[in-house]
């Protein structure tokens, strides 16, 4: 789908499809035209709040509100283009919202990177085996899936939980309050650990063995399925036709394949958002336990086929993090242009980028992340490049720790996408680093034109996901390695990154344990 805004000329009834995205940082939505163009955009931050170290949640009710604003700008914008259709919610996994039976928030949500839900990990774990759980539902016991929530709430907030009636995901959520309408898609259910991808149904017997009750679990549909239409009261606050269907999206990064045509095995999509996705289109379940001890998950495509991912959970943010501890007053274009002239390998100096857990493959949700190398001569570019190519190294040894495993293909394509896509130096470095040409797409936001494909999807404007994918999908810009900086970054990875993490992990695990010790 194309960023260009939409031609003067077109009938002012023409169907439109809208996105909403609730991502790690802002909330997105956008209108289109069927054929893919652009009609309006809006965004707003993401109201989650911070009250202790690694801790993140935010009060639903703000959620909702935020979402009401943007889809409120956004069919104010698109008035004159035409006529709203049908629209889907997408966004991150893992987090959702405990709702009581009269339909109130009975605690806030807990974010998706929310580590405050460790010991729960770690029960489930010894409780039960990590193979055992990545073979009944494509996830290893882990902090940020959604039964760890659900256990810690229980634990630590009994009052709230015995009133919890239904879990739904953020944006199972949302598409409730719009139409009134509760369940939730599979590509949701497949980050809450409570799913199993194989037969697709809730693993009731695994839940109760926890002390939970499969009724918090609400009925499964399929990605692109209508709801029905905006309730009455919400389509005059947002003065959207009453006919406007309400369709099921899905996972943010599961969404952003389906518009970038990542739906078989052989284009991988890497998803460069806040965090960032590595997801590659599978036509089966893997039932290898391997690729669980390795940190990577599986779960359901909104295809309906099945998908392998790499969830890095610090990326674009490492960037927003760096300028705000280490040069708040320098812009971005200031930072990159630092870091332009430092050469390949930033003098010897390599970033480790876990500042919200290990990416797959690893499995350590008590790594933290560092610096190596510094020396009195590093400048503010020296330490800005190394920390983009930290962020590099971090999706290249994901992606070749999968397929040293051996049971995946190696994908012919790579497809990029997402915010992080802005940043060509980054761009240039990752495709280096990979030594591959990479595909960037020219729509930065796949994931709310994945979730205004599954909106026409369901309001049968498309007659399925492939027509969807086909018409909507937009043109990639080729980024090739640089070959005078492939040797470096090769070396460089081979005798540094492949330990890093390895060497760090025990001091890391200290620092972790004092942290969260009690004062």
């Amino acid at each position: 789908m194309s960023s260009r805004t939409l031609p003067e000329h077109h009938p002012v009834d023409e169907p439109l499809l809208v996105g909403l995205d609730i991502g790690t940082t802002h909330i997105k939505a956008a209108a289109f035209r069927l054929n893919g163009q652009l009609a309006a955009a809006a965004r707003c931050a993401t109201p989650f709040t911070h009250p202790r170290p690694g801790w993140g949640e935010m009060d639903p009710e703000a959620l909702w509100q935020h979402c009401l604003s943007v889809l409120e700008r956004v069919s104010t914008a698109s008035r004159r283009h035409g006529v709203i259709a049908a629209l889907a919610v997408t966004g991150t996994g893992e987090a959702g919202v405990p709702l009581t039976a009269a339909g109130t928030p009975a605690y806030p949500s807990l974010a998706w990177y929310d580590t405050r839900t460790q010991a729960q990990a770690d029960f489930i774990a010894g409780k039960f085996g990590a193979e055992s759980v990545f073979e009944a539902c494509g996830q290893t016991p882990h902090p940020i899936f959604s039964v760890c929530k659900l256990l810690w709430i229980k634990e630590h907030a009994p009052e709230a939980y015995a009133r919890i009636a239904t879990w739904l995901s953020l944006s199972d959520y949302v598409a409730w309050r719009l139409s009134g309408i509760q369940a939730m898609e599979y590509s949701q259910a497949s980050r809450t650990m409570a799913l199993n991808v194989v037969t697709r149904q809730w693993n009731a017997a695994f839940l109760q063995e926890l002390g939970l009750s499969p009724n918090l679990m609400p009925d499964l549909v399929p990605s692109g399925h209508s709801l029905g239409p905006l309730s009455p009261s919400v389509a005059r606050a947002l003065d959207m036709p009453t006919s406007t269907q309400v369709v099921t999206g899905g996972h943010d990064h599961v969404c952003a394949a389906l518009a970038l045509g990542a739906t078989a095995p052989d284009t991988l999509l890497d998803s460069m958002g806040g965090a960032e996705g590595i997801f590659l289109p599978l036509r089966q379940p893997l039932t290898q336990s391997i690729l669980g001890a390795h940190g990577y998950s599986q779960g359901i495509h909104v295809t309906g086929e099945n998908y392998l991912m790499a969830g890095l959970y610090t990326s674009g943010v490492v960037v927003d993090w760096f300028r705000a501890c280490m040069a708040p007053q320098a812009d971005y274009e200031d930072l990159i242009q630092q870091a332009q002239s430092i050469p390949a390998g930033s003098g010897g100096i390599v970033f480790l980028p876990h500042l919200r857990l290990a990416g797959p493959g690893y499995l350590d949700s008590r790594s933290r992340g560092a610096y190596v190398g510094l020396t009195a001569d590093t400048t503010l570019g020296t330490l800005f490049r190394a920390t983009l190519e930290g962020m590099a190294f971090e999706a290249h040894f994901s992606l070749a720790q999968a397929l040293r495993l051996g049971v995946i293909p190696a994908p012919e394509t790579i497809i990029l996408t997402g915010g992080g896509t802005r940043n060509e130096l980054l761009l240039r470095i990752k495709a280096s680093i990979m030594n591959r040409t990479l595909h960037v797409t020219d729509n930065n936001d796949a994931t709310v034109l994945g979730a205004a494909a599954l909106a026409g999807l369901g309001a049968e404007l498309y007659p399925s996901h492939e027509d969807a994918s086909r018409t909507v999908r937009p043109q990639h810009a080729a980024i090739p390695p640089d070959a005078s900086e492939v040797d470096t970054y090769d070396r460089l990875f081979a005798s540094v990154y492949r330990r890093l993490y390895r060497d760090l992990a025990p001091m890391n695990h200290a620092l972790f344990d004092l942290s969260r010790a009690p004062s």
